[in-house]
């Protein structure tokens, strides 16, 4: 089933949202997984088990976001119990003090121990931990104190500046003090788009070295100028004998180096130097896979492993060489998805697909060719390497 967000929580137990199936949990230590599955009666089980967002808190709570079944809570157990404690969070029409929409987009947490909340089209929640009750944020267009749309695609906590992001589908920005109760509002300046188009904001980014990016659905990254309290479209660079960026921004990362790599949809990867702006795009006839870049991670070399629509590649970012691996080699599939990609503390690297997700480790790949398809519960191994896992049968339970 196809995986849509992943996560490893303070334990290092690893989380892993379907589009259909609910959540699993996987023990990297004991090669083990659990499934947490809603069957309640009376409910359409695609509904209700499709994950769109996964959020641990500072207490250990796990918060899941669901596509039409609003938020769901996992309590650990405690010293009198072995099972989590599972709270489902509903809107009602008409009751005004729980969560406004049924449809998660994204999950964030602040400082202060309260869980963020944007939705499909019902404005912005904020769960308070405390006292277990919402509070919601509506667009107000009478009220420049409000958020800029009810339709948020994307939401960022600046831990160092105490400011929630918030990203719109209309193309919107906004920033949110939380301290002071007051939104700001940024306009972000657009291409000339055909008419009708839609430049949504596809995510929101914070490099330890390159500051605060925005990207959007018609391939515009746009840069946090602190010191104008602006955002600034990047007007690339092209360098010679390489495009600039045209498709929809879907994954950010940034290196060691401090060199944006940029995954988009239908332009393949670009590596954008931010000291100059310059930018150098690398598509399928230079190697790559695919031209729809959905994850990108790193390993302990510098290596990038990118997830696309025809398999997994791995590029060198110093020789400029793709090598590729598709489902001859124990991929899920082909196909991946977007947000469902994730590197562990240990350096394992998770990526969710249309089929499942693979684990695996980099620098046993070269060894043993092979992945990890993880899809069940029943895990065999696979190569000469014991920490190398493959499955090949669905068993759930």
């Amino acid at each position: 089933e196809p995986a849509g967000a992943i996560f490893e929580d303070n334990s290092g137990i690893i989380w892993i949202g379907t589009y259909t199936d609910g959540v699993k949990t996987y023990n990297p230590r004991e090669n083990r997984f659990k499934h947490y599955y809603d069957d309640a009666p009376g409910l359409n089980q695609k509904d209700k088990n499709l994950i769109t967002s996964l959020l641990e808190d500072k207490k250990g709570n796990l918060f899941v976001g669901t596509y039409n079944y609003g938020l769901k809570i996992y309590s650990p157990p405690d010293k009198n119990s072995t099972r989590y404690k599972i709270r489902n969070f509903n809107s009602i029409p008409g009751n005004p003090y729980i969560i406004s929409s049924n449809r998660i987009i994204s999950l964030s947490e602040s400082s202060q121990g309260d869980i963020w909340i944007g939705t499909e089209n019902d404005g912005l929640n904020r769960y308070d931990s405390k006292t277990g009750r919402f509070y919601r944020f509506y667009h107000n267009p009478t009220d420049i104190n409000s958020p800029a749309s009810n339709r948020s695609t994307s939401i960022f906590y600046d831990k160092e500046n105490d400011l929630l992001w918030i990203g719109y589908l209309e193309g919107n920005i906004d920033s949110y003090h939380i301290k002071s109760g007051s939104f700001k509002h940024y306009n972000i300046e657009k291409y000339k788009n055909p008419a009708g188009s839609i430049n949504s904001v596809t995510l929101i980014f914070k490099g330890e070295q390159t500051g605060l990016w925005a990207g959007t659905f018609e391939g515009e990254l746009n840069r946090f100028n602190p010191h104008t309290d602006s955002f600034d479209r990047i007007n690339f660079k092209p360098a010679i004998g390489s495009g600039t960026i045209k498709n929809g921004i879907y994954s950010l990362f940034e290196d060691d180096e401090g060199i944006l790599w940029i995954g988009t949809y239908g332009g393949g990867l670009s590596r954008f130097d931010v000291t100059n702006d310059s930018v150098k795009t690398f598509t399928e006839v230079d190697g790559l896979s695919n031209n729809v870049v959905y994850g990108i991670l790193s390993d302990n070399l510098g290596n990038l492993w990118l997830s696309t629509n025809k398999g997994i590649s791995k590029f060198d970012p110093k020789m400029e060489i793709f090598k590729n691996f598709d489902v001859s080699d124990g991929l899920q599939s082909n196909e991946f998805n977007q947000g469902a990609y994730f590197r562990s503390t240990r350096g394992e690297l998770f990526f969710g697909g249309v089929n499942g997700f693979n684990a695996f480790y980099p620098e046993k790949i070269e060894e043993n060719s092979f992945f990890c398809m993880i899809r069940g519960c029943r895990v065999a191994r696979c190569g000469s390497d014991p920490s190398v896992l493959i499955s090949n049968e669905v068993f759930f339970g």
